[in-house]
């Protein structure tokens, strides 16, 4: 029998910063749900890829109501990684490869109005695609997803963020919600006509985070389904 015991020098200094590491990231996430609904109501949504130090930044924009820092933020967080997105949507939907490529062109040559539009038509797709629902749609005010998400187990973390999917949200509501706002960066109102002045490049960089997270979610929802 081999009683040799292994001992690990590790600096305290190391195992303290590691640990209070480990409990900053446990306090995010028992509160994160919140923040994901407080973005999403503001037209934005986070993808799996972001740091524990880049969410805590975010949900400090959001208790200091600091919304053009907010924006800035995450601005330039899809902006540098346009292209990883546009990579993954084609990779992981190569039928929609021609609509995908249409859509980053138009964004880059600043054409918002086109891009917006179909842009959330393909999220729309790829929910469909996923849950067999639509992710703008509702029943008895309830959201689609949120049903179809119900009949499915997800670990704790993936959990959190499907948030936005289980939740009435900004840009799904409609004229017959209590919290629909006109003005509010809105898929009925953009794809009904009744707004003219959606096409802005804050709304563009919106709907590529909403693209972003999808694909994120669409991926973790199939591998749970099996």
């Amino acid at each position: 029998m081999n009683n040799n015991i292994v001992k690990l020098n590790i600096d305290p200094k190391i195992l303290d910063e590691f640990t209070q590491g480990l409990r900053k990231t446990f306090e995010l996430m028992q509160v994160l749900p919140k923040y994901l609904k407080m973005l999403a109501d503001l037209g934005w949504f986070i993808s799996l890829d972001l740091t524990p130090g880049e969410t805590k930044t975010i949900c400090n924009y959001l208790d200091e109501s600091n919304i053009e820092a907010l924006n800035q933020f995450l601005i330039k967080d899809v902006d540098n990684n346009l292209e990883a997105i546009k990579i993954r949507a084609i990779n992981d939907f190569p039928k929609r490869k021609e609509i995908f490529e249409a859509i980053f062109q138009a964004h880059l040559n600043k054409n918002y109005s086109l891009s917006i539009p179909v842009l959330l038509s393909q999220i729309d797709g790829i929910c469909f695609e996923t849950l067999n629902v639509s992710f703008y749609s509702k029943t008895n005010k309830k959201p689609k997803t949120k049903i179809r998400l119900e009949s499915l187990t997800f670990d704790e973390i993936l959990d959190i963020y499907l948030t936005p999917m289980k939740n009435s949200i900004s840009i799904s509501s409609n004229k017959n919600d209590i919290d629909y706002q006109i003005g509010n960066f809105n898929r009925h109102e953009i794809v009904h006509g009744i707004s003219t002045n959606y096409g802005t490049e804050i709304n563009s960089y919106k709907a590529f985070s909403l693209l972003n997270y999808i694909i994120d979610m669409s991926k973790e929802i199939k591998s749970h389904k099996g």
